[in-house]
């Protein structure tokens, strides 16, 4: 017996091992992907781009349902058979995929596909418990919104169906909440527009609430006179600010004018910050007497009312005054409104204005404030940089490193962190010249996907890089809509240069704590382009490369087809006169300015052109290459500045003055970068 339970174990236990070893394989083989199935799956993606999809559904259906990639490919079957209208198939295939991968990051596509699917079916019981199981799973997205529309639909053609008036009421009831839950969620959205015209064709009671979401819709669908309609019949303390736009879009000023001023003095607490303002534009726009004149009537309103955004009306002012009145008003803001949007704008023109008239004790309290309270601004690195100059005034030198420390550690890929670095390392030369010496990388970049900014698994990254590796950038695009770094990336891979730049610009804006300069992220939103270019024209002219990408990417974000309102066209945003007149003194031909190496080339000479007319000051150059070499030279004659940096914050020419801390922004971050 000994020996017969000793075999019965040994039997179990190598039945055990071959389990797990087979277990261990299929984990194995689900973890890689075959050459096969590498190659049948971008054949399927060739197909696909034909728009074959017969041939794309045979090749996707053709990966090995233990490869890495059959996560994808299950995907692209049902997408596929959906485009074929095969619903069955579309359906089956769906399913398996949501029971499949529960987790995958493509799962709200295919839980809203399915969805569609039963609905396109009218398989409307299927469909509602579909859209119901999405708006339980999928709060707070876009597809969550959807389903309500469509549970909306659903109701209704349920009621088409009904004989018993009782229930078909209800159903009606219940439709016009999904329709109304949908317009809070996106007046402006997709389906928008349908909900908006169901709401008030269902037959049911209306309230209030329900016209002023309808007028809402159709104001952001353009339709003016519909949204007065609803609006008036809304009567809503919110509902003034709509209506005041839309008088003015259908042509009466007179009851723009009237709805602005009872509803800006009555109710200007209901409406959000960004509306408001637009509509305090708009009152300032079509005022008789005039911009000014309006914005003085708007703030005798607020200050009568306590109304809203009062402070927004006063830095709106601040543009019609100068001098002593301007100060007033940058004063009445900070002592008004010291917690307000403006506070810092407010506090730091002060400052600049004290430091101006040579009052350094006055500017020094100022500038103590702004750095106690105002920390987080887009002034605040400003601010630092000039207190460490007063500090170097009265001899300070520590503390003012320390104010230059401060600026490098919180604001490392500010403008005023590229000045303080020169100054905070005597080795490197003050002066503003840039070092023609330099050279840009020819190689082609590789931008790794932002994984930190992406909250994202290590399993959906790993996906993600296969689907790379697939060219299957269309299904990329899937990938969380809202997520700006996501998409910053699916751009530049596609070729989207200055969409996914102006993307990663944004997420950058946004994070208080910047990241280190080997992120991607920051290669997303200063990349290089058209190196080798760039890196002989700039060799021709003696120019830092490095300068002329950074003038690039602020002039046209790498957008080879851009134009301005003035006629400015291509990569360096050359007028076609500047670049005629330079083509035919430097002896040089062109055939278009799309062409990048041909505006490289004319844009690189007129950068020379500039300088050589400016005393050969790269900074001059820049700011002539905004606001015209004349206006630099009459500039720079006045000489009122003691130094560059003064020179800068006194440019006249608001665009301009921002313009060249853009180019040595960007100049000093590409150089941290690359």
């Amino acid at each position: 017996m000994d020996w017969k339970k000793k075999l019965k174990f040994i039997f179990i236990v190598a039945a055990f091992a071959i389990l797990i070893l087979i277990v261990l394989s299929n984990i194995f083989k689900m973890t890689r992907v075959s050459e096969k199935d590498f190659k049948t799956y971008k054949q399927g993606v060739y197909y696909l781009n034909k728009n074959d999809l017969e041939n794309a559904y045979y090749n996707f259906s053709a990966v090995s349902k233990t490869s890495a990639i059959y996560e994808i490919a299950l995907l692209r079957q049902a997408l596929c058979a959906d485009e074929l209208n095969d619903y069955s198939t579309a359906t089956k295939k769906f399913r398996m995929f949501i029971e499949k991968y529960p987790d995958s990051i493509f799962v709200q596509k295919a839980y809203y596909a399915l969805a569609q699917n039963h609905f396109k079916e009218k398989d409307y019981n299927k469909a509602e418990k579909t859209f119901n199981d999405i708006k339980k799973l999928f709060k707070d997205t876009d597809y969550k919104t959807a389903a309500d529309y469509y549970l909306g639909e659903i109701c209704l053609a349920k009621a088409k169906e009904e004989t018993d008036r009782n229930r078909i009421n209800d159903l009606k009831q219940k439709a016009k909440k999904y329709f109304i839950d949908y317009l809070s969620d996106a007046s402006g959205g997709r389906f928008s527009l349908e909900c908006a015209k169901n709401i008030l064709t269902l037959g049911v009671p209306i309230t209030k609430q329900d016209y002023f979401w309808v007028g809402e819709a159709y104001f952001k669908n353009g339709l003016y006179k519909q949204a007065v309609a609803n609006l008036n019949l809304a009567d809503l303390p919110e509902a003034w600010g709509y209506l005041s736009l839309a008088y003015k879009y259908i042509g009466d000023y007179k009851k723009s004018r009237d709805v602005f001023e009872v509803g800006y003095a009555q109710n200007s607490d209901k409406l959000d910050e960004s509306l408001l303002q637009k509509v305090i534009d708009n009152y300032a726009d079509i005022h008789r007497s005039g911009v000014k004149s309006a914005l003085y009537s708007v703030w005798d309103i607020a200050e009568k009312n306590s109304c809203t955004a009062a402070d927004y009306v006063l830095y709106r002012l601040i543009k019609y005054e100068s001098g002593q009145t301007k100060n007033n008003l940058y004063r009445k803001i900070y002592t008004e409104f010291p917690q307000g949007k403006f506070s810092s704008d407010a506090v730091a023109n002060l400052f600049w204005d004290a430091y101006q008239r040579r009052d350094y004790q006055e500017a020094r309290m100022l500038g103590q404030i702004h750095v106690r309270e105002y920390q987080n601004t887009l002034a605040a690195p400003k601010i630092l940089f000039w207190m460490a100059k007063l500090s170097e005034q009265r001899g300070n030198r520590t503390e003012a490193r320390a104010f230059y420390q401060r600026i490098l550690e919180k604001y490392p890929d500010d403008y005023y962190a590229y000045r303080a670095n020169k100054y905070l390392n005597p080795s490197q030369n003050n002066s503003w010249r840039t070092k023609a010496s330099h050279r840009l990388s020819e190689k082609l970049q590789i931008i790794q996907f932002p994984a930190k900014h992406a909250n994202l698994s290590d399993d959906s990254i790993s996906l993600i890089e296969n689907i790379l590796k697939l060219n299957d950038y269309k299904l990329l695009a899937e990938i969380d809509k809202n997520n700006k770094a996501v998409q910053s990336w699916i751009n530049y891979k596609e070729g989207n240069f200055a969409v996914s730049a102006r993307l990663a610009r944004d997420v950058l804006a946004q994070l208080t704590v910047k990241p280190d300069f080997d992120d991607s992220l920051y290669k997303l939103a200063y990349p290089l382009h058209y190196q080798e270019i760039i890196n002989n024209n700039a060799r021709l002219y003696r120019l830092d490369p490095y300068l002329v990408v950074a003038l690039i990417r602020e002039e046209s974000y790498f957008n080879t087809q851009s134009g301005s309102s003035v006629g400015a066209k291509g990569l360096m945003q050359l007028m076609p006169a500047t670049a005629s007149f330079i083509a035919n003194r430097n002896g040089l031909s062109y055939s278009s300015l799309a062409n990048q190496a041909d505006n490289i080339k004319l844009g690189c000479a007129y950068l020379d052109f500039v300088r050589s007319q400016l005393f050969g000051e790269d900074l001059f150059a820049v700011a002539a290459y905004n606001g015209g070499p004349n206006a630099v030279k009459i500039w720079q004659s006045k000489k009122n500045y003691k130094s560059y940096d003064e020179f800068i914050e006194n440019i006249p020419y608001p665009e301009t003055r921002d313009y060249v801390k853009k180019v040595y922004r960007s100049y000093w971050v590409y150089l941290n970068i690359y």
